[in-house]
């Protein structure tokens, strides 16, 4: 108590009187902060941070916009143009955000398009974007490319804050390292909540105002008074399931924005660079502007949103539905995917904080459970079923190249109990079976985002059909009409989702329901009707449309559903409460449903914060329908060999990696560099010590543009290695200085089968010391 005293005491002189008063407190923080920075950066530069490598056979390409520069394979370049105007319109918009002074540098962005991931980084040391542009099968209605755009622009904004003030100064002197240690004192729930935040305000569809991202908190604080508190949130737990900070960060980041005003964390951050000798700013400037800790903004937003959601769940009167999952109330299980597989018989996928996932058989009304298999690294978690077979996708990974990975479809045969890689080396997501069990319907997307539906062989895994998709749109879940006619898809288009169905007869594409921003994950037709989930009212429900065109609500989970099967009369799909979703069944009836109306979400502050002023994208169309690239945003080649160095970081002392990781002390005078290009390919260290009255000069360097990695390591200076016997008391006649040179040759392999994981590391080395020996037969060393 006396220390958060003495650092609020402090604090108030600062925010009255300016940082020149108490010189000598503030050269006591100072002293003790550098001194952490020395520890902490010895810990932190073992491990700047590195994604892996691209295929080596690769051509690269570049585009240079005002504050950026975007590096990407050759063939992805109109996605990277107009990624580049993307970035440019984010990077306007939150400029009244976070204040920055002065001119910056570009940001480099690396693209990875032959990944079939779907996600994005911001890294400080050394500083760049990197863009993993694969939409994910259970994306939101916003296009993958400008969600990332948002989404990584804002940690962008959010870094270069930091690089003001004391930080600005203590980057110059020691790189970009510094930023990145001082990142660390704003918390994780600020960068990705905000992030999330302004994601959502800057285009429609984004995370935070869809339910299925918002459903995890709002079932833990209405089904627990009070629901888990902030350190329990803050630290994860291994009994019981947390939501991530993602979510958490947004809630509060809208709270606080939205109630507090935007100059509440512009003070933070700016407070955070100027002074992050107090250990803990951000407390200090929640204190000084609005009576508040960390801890007491969770509670204050929590509080509100349990009484909004409360008032939500009044309105909304949902409905409880019969579960036919096994009890396992004081557990958290999720049942994802159930399917009908025969008279009372549901096949799912089973997930856990304990356990791997695997394909489950429930049967006896869902109280008797078997595991069939366990799968491989499957994510969304989506099956499909016919004629007793089962078939999923799994990611595999290139096994050299780590930004390089494949989708593989898998097939189950129930009978043998035998599970079979159809495809390999393929791009092949959300396979569906058809109802003859003949065919597999899967999402084909190319490195060069050319998307389609592609039909394959059940059995051979050749292709049979592949289909380009209307506008190149990016098609998700296909599903099979019941006589195998038709295929239904969920279509991410720049409108946002809609359902499509691809008549394989006709050879003809049709639009069943109009894009929009409301959140769809599955779509079937039956018997003329469209079934489809949908976030429209606020939470995720199974809808239908009649051949009339008709609008019926099926469900009223209080929660939201994922998933669902028809099965008769009646619909099984997944119901969510806070211990995990279940397998719930209802039979299929519905209430008359306007799906246009926009209710307003009482427990939504986003109306409240000021929405960054619309882009001017520079997205011209032409009359053809393309996209009118501006001049400036041509591509031009990016050459690795003239990019091979980019010192990020340097220290003012000299100390080993490999010995400072068992002995923290092994810290000496001199300096020491380090250096990253952007491809990561070339990973390099230069050092000099002084110690024990000798200089030493030390370099490495580590080269992985090859399929082999070749790791080189050499020392100069100091007293070289003499071997006599104990009587021998002669020197050698002249002394080189100590010589000592290693190369290693490694290839970094790695594998997946199902469920396991290999990693495979053969080497060669070769030592070069240069040490004396004295040879007592000649009598001279």
């Amino acid at each position: 108590m006396v220390r958060d005293g003495c650092f609020y005491f402090y604090w108030i002189n600062i925010a009255k009187f300016g940082l020149q008063t108490d010189w000598n407190g503030m050269r006591l923080y100072l002293g003790a902060f550098l001194l952490a920075y020395f520890l902490f950066s010895v810990i932190a530069t073992g491990q700047f941070y590195d994604t892996g490598t691209d295929p080596a056979s690769i051509k690269w390409s570049q585009i240079k916009s005002e504050n950026f520069r975007i590096v990407f394979p050759s063939p992805f370049r109109d996605e990277a143009a107009r990624t580049a105007i993307l970035l440019e319109d984010s990077y306007t918009r939150l400029g009244g955000v976070y204040k920055q002074s002065g001119r910056r540098s570009r940001t480099n962005v690396l693209i990875h398009n032959y990944s079939t991931e779907s996600n994005g980084y911001v890294a400080w040391a050394p500083k760049r974007m990197e863009l993993y542009p694969m939409p994910g099968q259970n994306s939101i209605p916003q296009p993958h490319d400008i969600q990332l755009a948002n989404h990584e622009t804002v940690h962008i904004k959010q870094l270069q804050a930091l690089e003001t003030g004391f930080t600005g100064v203590m980057s110059k002197l020691t790189g970009q390292q510094f930023t990145g240690m001082v990142a660390v004192l704003l918390p994780n729930w600020f960068y990705e909540g905000d992030a999330i935040l302004y994601e959502t305000l800057l285009a429609p569809g984004g995370r935070g105002e869809n339910p299925s991202f918002n459903k995890d908190l709002k079932a833990l604080y209405l089904s627990r008074p009070g629901g888990y508190g902030f350190d329990k949130m803050l630290l994860g737990s291994y009994r019981h399931y947390t939501p991530d900070h993602y979510k958490y960060g947004f809630r509060m980041m809208e709270y606080s924005r939205a109630t507090y005003g935007e100059d509440l964390w512009r003070k933070s951050v700016r407070n955070t660079a100027n002074i992050p000798f107090l250990i803990n700013p951000v407390n200090l400037t929640l204190r000084s502007s609005a009576s508040l800790t960390k801890r007491r903004l969770f509670n204050e937003t929590f509080n509100r949103l349990t009484q909004l959601w409360s008032y939500e769940q009044k309105l909304y009167g949902p409905v409880e539905y019969n579960l036919l999952s096994p009890d396992n109330s004081r557990r958290y299980i999720n049942y994802h995917s159930p399917l009908s597989a025969g008279a009372d018989s549901v096949i799912a996928v089973r997930t856990s904080l304990t356990e791997a996932p695997a394909v489950v058989l429930l049967t006896a009304g869902g109280k008797k459970e078997k595991r069939l298999f366990n799968t491989g690294r499957t994510y969304p978690y989506f099956l499909s079923y016919a004629t007793g077979k089962i078939t999923w996708a799994e990611s595999t990974p290139d096994p050299r190249w780590e930004n390089r990975n494949y989708s593989v479809v898998m097939v189950y045969d129930i009978s043998t109990g035998i599970a079979s890689k159809l495809t390999r080396r393929s791009r092949y997501f959300a396979p569906a079976l058809s109802p003859d069990g003949g065919f597999i319907a899967v999402v084909e997307s190319t490195p060069g985002n050319v998307n389609s539906i592609v039909v394959l062989d059940a059995i051979s895994g050749y292709t049979t059909r592949s289909v380009p998709t209307p506008e190149n749109g990016f098609p998700q879940r296909p599903q099979w009409s019941a006589d195998g006619s038709e295929i239904t898809v969920i279509m991410l288009t720049n409108r946002g989702e809609g359902v499509y169905t691809y008549n394989i007869a006709a050879d003809k594409w049709r639009e069943d329901l109009e894009p929009s921003y409301n959140d769809l994950q599955v779509a079937k037709i039956r018997t003329d009707t469209l079934f489809f989930i949908s976030s429209a009212g606020g939470t995720d429900n199974l809808f239908y449309i009649t051949p009339e065109g008709e609008t019926y609500r099926a469900t009223k989970s209080r929660y939201g559903i994922a998933d669902f099967n028809l099965v008769g009369n009646t619909v099984i799909f997944s119901d969510y409460d806070y211990r995990g979703y279940k397998i719930a069944v209802s039979p299929i009836r519905g209430e008359r449903y306007d799906y246009e109306s926009k209710a307003e979400i009482p427990s939504s502050f986003l109306d409240k914060i000021d929405l960054p002023s619309a882009p001017q994208t520079g997205l011209e169309i032409g009359g053809d329908g393309q996209r009118i690239i501006p001049v400036s945003y041509r591509a031009t080649p990016y050459r690795k060999w003239q990019n091979l160095l980019n010192v990020h970081s340097w220290t003012p002392f000299y100390f080993d990696l490999d010995e400072i990781r068992t002995d923290p002390s092994a810290i000496k005078p001199g300096v020491t560099l380090f250096s990253q290009n952007l491809l990561s390919t070339v990973i390099t260290s230069l050092g000099y010590e002084y110690s024990d009255g000798e200089h030493k000069l030390h370099s490495g360097i580590t080269w992985k543009g090859w399929y082999p990695v070749v790791d080189f390591r050499l020392t100069y200076g100091g007293e070289p290695i003499i071997e006599r016997g104990d009587d021998v008391t002669l020197e050698p006649s002249t002394r080189v200085p100590a010589i000592i040179a290693s190369t290693e040759i490694y290839l970094p392999l790695r594998f997946s089968s199902g469920s396991f994981f290999q990693y495979i590391r053969p080497a060669v080395s070769h030592q070069y010391i240069n040490r004396y020996i004295y040879d007592e037969d000649l009598a001279q060393f």
